[in-house]
Order: structure tokens, then C-alpha cells, then sequence
């Protein structure tokens, strides 16, 4: 099922995966040798600039009916999510999206269409239940 999507422009490239009440800073990370960054909480995400156009980002739990372009893996890897929602959203915060999800605790998957300038990404949140 389709959580949530949207297009924008990044004006700085970056897109920021999150816990509302993320504290994780990511001060170790160079975007130049990595193009995502996980923290406890929280994911950077290289994705193509805003003078290079529109970036598509779509958020589901099941990737079986979305995969297409965005087929390249870029990350798997849990997420601490102790508000029990994810936030999508620039440094600036002018694109924010909140999608809910079911347990403090989440397996997160981002496939691109591009492994170095991303113009469409798929994020699949999968919900582990809290014990």
C-alpha cells in the first residue's frame, strides 16, 4: 500500500528520512563517498539537485506494484522510530511529508533510479510491532 509520495526540488540535494524527534547529526558524513548516511533514527539521502530538476519520492509498504525505474538497492537497514511515524523532508524544510507506521522499530529499503544523481526513489517501510 502507498504511504505517501511527492515531487519537489531539493535545493541542496539532500533528502532527510526521520524520526520527528531525530537528535542524530551525521557529522562524519562525506556525501561524496556516500550517498546515504544512516543514523540511529535517521537517513541522508543524496538525490539529485534542484537545477538538475524534480525528484519523485514515493513511500509504500510493499514495493511489489511500484518497482519500475527505481530498481537499484541504496539502503537496507533498521530505524528506531519511538514516534511511531517517519518524515520525509529538505534541510530547509519546505517539502515535508509525515506517514505513520505500526511499532518503534522499522526495516527501511530505498531503491533508486540512479545510484549517483537519484531522480526517483521508492522507500519501502516495513513495521516490526513493539515486543
Amino acid at each position: 500500500m502507498k504511504l505517501g509520495a511527492f515531487e519537489a526540488r531539493f535545493s541542496f540535494g539532500l533528502l532527510v528520512i526521520s524520526d520527528p524527534g531525530s537528535k542524530d547529526r551525521h557529522d562524519d558524513w562525506d556525501p561524496r563517498e556516500q550517498r546515504v548516511h544512516a543514523g540511529t533514527d535517521s537517513l541522508y539521502v543524496s538525490v539529485r539537485g534542484a537545477a538538475s530538476g524534480l525528484v519523485t519520492v514515493t513511500c509504500t509498504d510493499d514495493i511489489t506494484d511500484y518497482l519500475g525505474a527505481a530498481s537499484n538497492l541504496l539502503f537496507s537497514g533498521s530505524l528506531e522510530l519511538p514516534a511511531t511515524r517517519l518524515k520525509f523532508y529538505d534541510p530547509d524544510k519546505s517539502i515535508c511529508m509525515t506517514v505513520p507506521v505500526h511499532g518503534s522499530r522499522a526495516r527501511v529499503e530505498i531503491y533508486a533510479d540512479d545510484a549517483e544523481e537519484p531522480s526517483e526513489l521508492l522507500v519501502q517501510v516495513i513495521s516490526r510491532a513493539d515486543s
